[in-house]
């Protein structure tokens, strides 16, 4: 019962985060394509922009934010000074990089990652169904078995019955020449108090 609470925890954590990395952000700064940029530049409309790389963000005169993508264009200094937008240089920030990259892959492991998990469980599952019926069985050393009939009391008739079988399992020659049959299982019924236990170790 827990385990499967915990597997649909897992579960819902991952769609969490998937929905989170994959769904709409919602950011102070608007996505310009790199020719608008341009046009924005020259028409005087840009004041300052900050550019760190190829990744550029910068101001309108409407207090509009903005960022875009710089391909390489050489003449962009030279299209800035001459509209004489203020312009700062900064260093590509390694964090935000990291986690750009981190944002690209993560969604493909986490998928991954569920399917094989999935797949380990159907194969468990697959497994478990296999052996469903399997006799699980051990051989016991008869000086380990320290349990007799004489130590069973009462229930005279089920000790007669039980008896039978083990003469059964002993010589089963002996009983196949009269026609019977090796059983494949002995069924033992009785309420807790009955010494099935012990009737169990006895057969052995």
């Amino acid at each position: 019962m827990m385990r499967n609470i915990g597997i649909w925890l897992v579960i819902g954590l991952a769609m969490m985060v998937l929905f989170n990395l994959l769904g709409p952000r919602s950011s102070g700064s608007r996505e310009l394509p790199f020719s608008d940029f341009i046009s924005k530049v020259e028409s005087g409309s840009v004041l300052e922009v900050v550019m760190r790389g190829r990744q550029v963000e910068g101001l309108t005169d409407a207090n509009e934010r903005f960022q875009t993508q710089v391909p390489n264009y050489p003449a962009l200094f030279e299209i800035l000074e001459k509209n004489q937008v203020r312009t700062r240089v900064e260093p590509t920030d390694q964090g935000n990089i990291f986690l750009a990259i981190l944002n690209s892959w993560l969604p493909m492991l986490l998928i991954i990652g569920i399917w094989l998990f999935f797949m380990r469980q159907i194969q468990g599952g697959g497994n478990r169904a296999m052996s469903f019926g399997k006799i699980r069985t051990q051989m016991k050393d008869k000086e380990q078995n320290t349990v007799r009939f004489n130590d069973v009391q009462g229930i005279d008739e089920a000790k007669e019955e039980l008896t039978e079988i083990v003469e059964f399992l002993s010589a089963p020659e002996k009983f196949e020449k009269l026609g019977g049959e090796i059983p494949r299982g002995v069924l033992l019924m009785g309420d807790p108090g009955t010494g099935r236990p012990c009737w169990q170790s006895d057969r052995r």
